[in-house]
């Protein structure tokens, strides 16, 4: 069942069988125009957060290039989730998340991720004999991403860039 936060359309008509499809968003506005796809992974992850369903989610955190890696990081705050919204075309690394299973696992985490990600993840698990129990998965599709060197390439070019 989704939460109140969360607004659905039609069900989707596809060729292949799946449980269920919906098209959801944001109910709450700002958030919506304030987001990529109608805000829905930051509505839900805003919402168990806050009512305690989970502990901490690792998102992307990443707001400009500083010359650092954008990676998953470890928040437990509706309102650092809230912070970043968005969808971000970059690399993204998965260390934080692989730490978090060395160092005690990843139960009531929720981990937002894309494929290629996900299957890292669980690679590691395996490797270090963890569970994923208690762990949600949200997955997201993976269209596309710049590479770094497209910001050397606009310093070059144009005398910077603005993200």
């Amino acid at each position: 069942m989704l939460p109140d936060a969360v607004s659905t359309g039609k069900k989707v008509s596809v060729k292949a069988q799946p449980l269920a499809v919906y098209a959801a968003y944001a109910k709450d506005r700002d958030l919506r125009w304030n987001s990529t796809s109608g805000g829905i992974v930051t509505a839900l992850v805003e919402r168990l957060l806050a009512e305690g369903v989970h502990k901490r989610a690792f998102i992307v955190r990443y707001d400009k290039f500083d010359g650092t890696q954008a990676e998953l990081a470890s928040v437990e705050s509706p309102a650092d989730v809230r912070r970043a919204a968005k969808s971000k075309y970059v690399p993204v690394s998965v260390g934080r998340v692989i730490e978090a299973i060395k160092v005690g696992g990843l139960a009531g985490s929720i981990i937002v991720c894309t494929p290629c990600q996900l299957r890292a993840i669980r690679a590691a698990l395996r490797h270090y004999g963890a569970s994923d129990k208690e762990v949600l998965f949200i997955g997201l599709f993976c269209q596309s991403m710049l590479d770094y060197r497209v910001y050397a390439h606009y310093e070059k070019e144009y005398g910077g860039y603005d993200t």
